[in-house]
């Protein structure tokens, strides 16, 4: 047991991971000529590089920077069952950013308003949720994305658009999986849902903020919902606050969280 994972849970990411996460991840490796792209990234030490501009540009959190970081994402790579904590870096942002890139080197970087502002308990299960993703290959998925925008051309014809719009779509359902593993961390819905508001909002006023009414409205439009997702994949927005919250109300009062938190008490 950690400080912060303080109950001791041990997850694996079939135990969180949401379906329609699970399915864009598939898609994105089933693609044909994916390969091409994991080819010029292996002999281009393209992730070598992205590691030293890092390096070079970011400041670098470290036990010594910031104790309370480094440990959090110490007791969440127990959890998750990760060997080595990735490494992190600031980035001076005026957006709330927090972002997990890499293969196999991660990293993850914050912004500094982010940072500012946010409270302890949002910062634990925040953090926990990129270690999370780093079981649920989102580290991959971004660098791929990262890259795709800079070699595309190289593909073989149409390859490009389709593992474009495949990751679209990986981006928009990562945050299913991202809610759930954000819950798991603080065992506590309220706080879970305040997550999902981050930044859309001052903190004074989001304790008064909710979001069941727009989730009710959300539902009543749900036969527009499958034209609706496709525009905003194109566009490559976002999940849409009101349908991450329903996705983990559900997922709460179903009793499948309860069950996963049961089981990761006894792993």
């Amino acid at each position: 047991m950690g400080k912060y994972n303080q109950n001791g849970k041990r997850l694996n990411v079939a135990m969180f991971q949401h379906p329609a996460d699970k399915r864009s991840v598939d898609a994105v490796v089933a693609i044909p000529g994916l390969n091409t792209l994991l080819d010029y990234i292996s002999k281009n030490s393209l992730e070598r590089v992205y590691s030293f501009e890092n390096d070079s540009s970011r400041l670098r959190i470290t036990d010594r920077v910031s104790p309370k970081i480094i440990g959090m994402l110490e007791d969440a790579a127990q959890m998750y069952g990760v060997s080595q904590i990735p490494k992190v870096y600031l980035e001076r942002s005026y957006q709330y950013m927090v972002d997990l890139n890499g293969m196999s080197d991660p990293h993850i970087i914050l912004g500094t308003e982010w940072l500012e502002n946010v409270d302890d308990q949002i910062l634990w299960a925040t953090l926990s949720a990129q270690i999370a993703g780093i079981q649920a290959k989102h580290g991959t998925m971004e660098f791929l994305e990262t890259i795709l925008g800079l070699v595309g051309g190289l593909l073989p014809f149409g390859v490009d658009t389709a593992l474009d719009l495949a990751l679209k779509d990986w981006r928009r359902n990562r945050a299913y999986t991202v809610d759930r593993a954000v819950l798991l961390a603080c065992e506590d819905f309220g706080v879970a849902a305040k997550a999902i508001l981050e930044g859309e909002a001052p903190n004074s006023v989001l304790d008064r903020i909710g979001l069941d009414k727009p989730a009710k409205e959300f539902v009543e439009r749900n036969g527009l919902e499958g034209g609706l997702q496709k525009v905003q994949t194109v566009m490559n927005k976002g999940q849409w606050m009101a349908s991450r919250y329903l996705e983990l109300y559900n997922w709460y009062y179903s009793g499948e969280y309860f069950d996963v938190l049961e089981g990761s008490l006894n792993l």
